[in-house]
């Protein structure tokens, strides 16, 4: 789920969390407006017209918690699968 907030400087960031609530990805700087910050989070995956799922960022066999609790190497291995997924590659 991807979600869009505005903090007390008004100023914009974005976040992808899994249906778990685990924080997949959040955007590393701020924004000054709304658009600006869609259009970076776009550059991540996020689409209005055809989002990533969360079963799609899922990796085969595995769930969120071996990610958490497996350590660093599982989690590099994870986001490794899912930067390939997520710009379209499948090596």
């Amino acid at each position: 789920m991807w979600s869009f907030n505005k903090d007390t400087d008004a100023k914009w960031t974005w976040r992808r969390q899994s249906a778990r609530g685990v924080i997949l990805m959040q955007s590393r700087q701020y924004f000054d407006d709304l658009n600006e910050c869609q259009l970076d989070a776009e550059r991540h995956g996020y689409s209005v017209e055809e989002p990533v799922t969360d079963d799609q960022l899922d990796m085969p066999g595995h769930d969120d918690a071996d990610y958490r609790d497996d350590g660093a190497d599982q989690c590099a291995e994870y986001l490794a699968y899912r930067e390939r997924l997520l710009h379209g590659r499948s090596d």
